[in-house]
């Protein structure tokens, strides 16, 4: 994990957790289009078994158990659905992006979710899934 510099308002100390996660798709991944305009995908991309982030000296190796479970990544954007769309499962991916911790109802469905800045794949498929439906307004 790489903290970012510390962005230093008038008022608040605001701490980013910026993290790149090596994987590969769990889940075919799910759009949301609205009339508006807006796009959200999410997919569920699990980590590479044994394989930490070996690129900083001071950074630890991930254990095993960790870096295999699926992780929750969020897309937005124009174009979001159309870019994430063709991934299938089994491709491998490279996402940059924070860390956010989603809080539950209950303790023990507290979540973290990573907020996607960049996504990048390489496809095995040569086919795509169909399309999801649109949902109607």
């Amino acid at each position: 994990m790489l903290v970012d510099g510390a962005e230093r308002g008038a008022e608040s100390l605001s701490i980013r957790t910026v993290v790149a996660l090596h994987g590969s798709v769990v889940r075919p991944p799910r759009h949301v289009r609205t009339t508006e305009g807006w796009e959200v995908t999410s997919l569920l991309v699990g980590g590479r078994s044994g394989r930490g982030s070996t690129h900083r000296r001071e950074m630890p190796r991930v254990p095993a158990d960790v870096a295999d479970a699926p992780l929750l990544v969020v897309c937005s954007g124009a174009g979001a659905c159309r870019a994430l769309g063709r991934l299938a499962i089994g491709d491998d991916v490279i996402v940059v992006g924070d860390l956010v911790p989603r809080r539950a109802g209950r303790p023990e469905d507290d979540a973290v979710e990573l907020v996607a800045e960049t996504v990048l794949a390489r496809s095995g498929s040569a086919s795509s899934a169909a399309p999801e439906p649109r949902i109607a307004p």
